[in-house]
This record gives C-alpha cells, sequence and structure tokens, in this order.
C-alpha cells in the first residue's frame, strides 16, 4: 500500500484499507487510523477551529507578500451552501437572490481582505435558525462580531458590504472605531438632501439632470455624486451609478445603482471603484464550491460544518500563500493548483529541519518550486 492508493481511495472501504498501510502509521504518529478519525477529529470540542483561523491571519501579517495595506479593504458578504439533509445541524429555507428561488442549506457570513496583491478571508461564521425558545445572531450580528474582532487585531480599511449590510449597529460601531465604509443602499433609503428628506430613487432622479460622468478607470460606468446626510450616522458622500453590472446576465439590462461612502470628502470615482472591488469576494465564493469542496460535506453536527468550512479557508490561504511566494504561480487557477499539487500523490522526506516532497510526475510549475526554499517558509 502506497501513498498513492490513498490518494486514489474512492470509497470508504478503499480509505480504510490505505489507512492501514504501516509506513502512513508511523508518519502519523504509529496509529493506525479508520475511517471516521477524520469524523472525530472535526467534531472535537476541544479544538478551537476560528481561533486557528484568526491566528493564520494574523501570521499573515508577518510576511509582506502578504501583509495587508492600507490601499486594500475588507469586504462583509454571504453565500449559501445548498443541502438536502434536514437532520443537518443549521439548515433551513432560505432565499437565492442569484437563483432566484428558495433552497435548503446553510447560510455563511465571510469577513475577506482583499488588496492589490493578495486575497484572503478572516473570518466565516454560520447563521443558525432559531429553536427551542432559543434566539440566534442574524446576519448583521455575525459581521459585526467578525468586524470587532478584525478591528481588534489591527485592521482598520475601509469596510465594503451590499445593502442587506446597512444597518445602524453596524455603522455605528465603524464609525466610533473610526473605521471607513462603502455599502450599496435601497432605492428607498430615506437621506437628506438640501434640507429636504427624500428617498435614494428621489435624489438619484435630481442628480440625474445634471450630466453623468464617466469613470475613468471603467469607461461604461456613469456616475454622478452629492453630499447627504445619513439619518444615524450624518454626512456621507451619495453616489448615483448607471451601468455598473454586478451578477445580472449577460445581455440584461442593468439598472441605476445608488452608493454610500461613510466619508463625504472622498470623491464618486473611488467610492465606485472601492465597491467595484467588492466583486473579488463573489469569484471567492464560486472558486470555494467549484474547487475547494465548500458545498462537499455530509456531516450532520454543526461543529464538523465549520471545522469543514475553516478547512475551505485554510485551503484557500495556503493557495494565495504559494502564489504570494512563487510569482510564477501567479497565473495559475485554484483549481490547477488543487490538480497539480493538493490532488497529486507524492513522498515526503524529512531530513533534519527540511522537507523535500517528491511527485510522481513532473509539474507544469517545477521550475518556479526550485527556486523556491520550503525550509525558511515553515
Amino acid at each position: 500500500m502506497t501513498v498513492e492508493h490513498l490518494a486514489q481511495a474512492r470509497s470508504n472501504v478503499e480509505l480504510e484499507k490505505a489507512l492501514q498501510d504501516p509506513v502512513l502509521a508511523a508518519c502519523i504518529g504509529g496509529r493506525q487510523v479508520d475511517e471516521t478519525t477524520l469524523s472525530r477529529f472535526r467534531n472535537d470540542n476541544r479544538f478551537d477551529w476560528g481561533g486557528v483561523l484568526e491566528g493564520v491571519g494574523e501570521r499573515l501579517q508577518a510576511f509582506d507578500l502578504t501583509r495587508a495595506d492600507e490601499e486594500g479593504i475588507l469586504i462583509v458578504d454571504d453565500t449559501i451552501a445548498e443541502k438536502a439533509g434536514e437532520k443537518i445541524e443549521g439548515v433551513r429555507r432560505l432565499y437565492d437572490s442569484s437563483a432566484e428561488r428558495y433552497v435548503t442549506g446553510h447560510s455563511i457570513v465571510n469577513l475577506v481582505y482583499s488588496g492589490r496583491r493578495v486575497f484572503y478571508p478572516l473570518a466565516c461564521e454560520i447563521v443558525l435558525p432559531s429553536s427551542d425558545g432559543m434566539e440566534y445572531l442574524t446576519k448583521n450580528d455575525l459581521a459585526l462580531c467578525m468586524l470587532k474582532g478584525a478591528v481588534r487585531r489591527g485592521f482598520r480599511q475601509t469596510v465594503v458590504h451590499d445593502s442587506a449590510y446597512l444597518c445602524d449597529d453596524l455603522m455605528q460601531f465603524l464609525d466610533s472605531a473610526n473605521v471607513p465604509w462603502v455599502s450599496k443602499c435601497k432605492s428607498n433609503r430615506i437621506l437628506v438632501y438640501r434640507g429636504q428628506r427624500l428617498h435614494a430613487h428621489e435624489l438619484g432622479s435630481i442628480l440625474a439632470r445634471s450630466r453623468f460622468r464617466r469613470h475613468k478607470r471603467y469607461r461604461d460606468i456613469e456616475y454622478a455624486s452629492a453630499i447627504a446626510e445619513l439619518p444615524g450616522h450624518g454626512l456621507c458622500r451619495f453616489v448615483v451609478v448607471r451601468n455598473f453590472r454586478e451578477d445580472e446576465p449577460e445581455g440584461a439590462d442593468v439598472g441605476v445603482k445608488y452608493l454610500l461612502a461613510s466619508d463625504e470628502s472622498v470623491h464618486g470615482s473611488t467610492v465606485v471603484r472601492l465597491y467595484k472591488m467588492r466583486w473579488k469576494v463573489e469569484e471567492h465564493h464560486r472558486s470555494a464550491k467549484q474547487d475547494l469542496g465548500l458545498k462537499d460535506y455530509q456531516g450532520r453536527k454543526l461543529r464538523g460544518v465549520i471545522a469543514h468550512l475553516m478547512s475551505v479557508a485554510l485551503a484557500h490561504i495556503l493557495v494565495v500563500f504559494m502564489k504570494a511566494c512563487l510569482p510564477r504561480l501567479k497565473g495559475a487557477s485554484t483549481g490547477q493548483l488543487v490538480r497539480d499539487f493538493i490532488c497529486t500523490s507524492c513522498r515526503v522526506n524529512s531530513h533534519g529541519a527540511r522537507l523535500t516532497v517528491l511527485y510522481d510526475r513532473i509539474l507544469p510549475y517545477s521550475e518556479a518550486i526550485r527556486h523556491y526554499q520550503m525550509a525558511r517558509a515553515g
């Protein structure tokens, strides 16, 4: 039995046989491993998965290539992992806006950092349904908790989110912490402009009478902006945008959208650029589901589900770290790196403090790997 058999196991029986290999057992501590070992590990109450992700995020700040810079942003967003099992803890009926239908699954709230060089998750939580008289935290409550943790760890970048997170508690915390934010707002949001209380769409109509400006970077986007007062916050920069495409199907009409920025002195084009950066989190969700197995879990216990989500986040960070340390990998997609490294059978030899990874075939990035000193990174 070899490590290759372990990688190629397609059933629990094959996996159990592969794990009985004495060489492999010696590598993992001299114990025989059965098919339920990983399941027990994921559900172990003594292991703090959230703390692991926070610790990794802090360690990334020690490297120049992955450290968060002032030009980066923090993005708050949520996604849905569809699950059919009714006995899975935390599963409930949810409306999927992208599919325009109700689905059964977990609602997952993410906090991620996005900068010029790197993009990685900082925290993620599952929104739980209320049961047995207990009230669980909402999406906004979870987002607030994650942002408090990020600010406590020193993150002060602009927070960008959609209209679902434009609530008083979140605004008041960010304002008190002097953290700027940019948000999309609904058309019926109340604003005060020149002494008049107006809906966002009414203020947008007023601004539409003047000439729209074309964005210098995104030439198909036009915008107009003004300073208005947002109740519960104060003065802000209001921006009405045309031709701002997000998740609309190709060829569909793109309606007018409204953006708000907490700093009224910021330019309207900057507000558009910052909110445009939010789309990176949508790409992250798609990549996590297609390449990292975000939806591929069958465990019933909530702790096991959370452990799986954290493992996906850590796998994404590993891919980001590889790209940051190996410039020649920057052009590779997450799926390519997963197929070529994570899903490829190999042998690992240990010589003191140095690790040598031996692959059974020639990798497309072998030249880049030779220039990478793994001992220094580890």
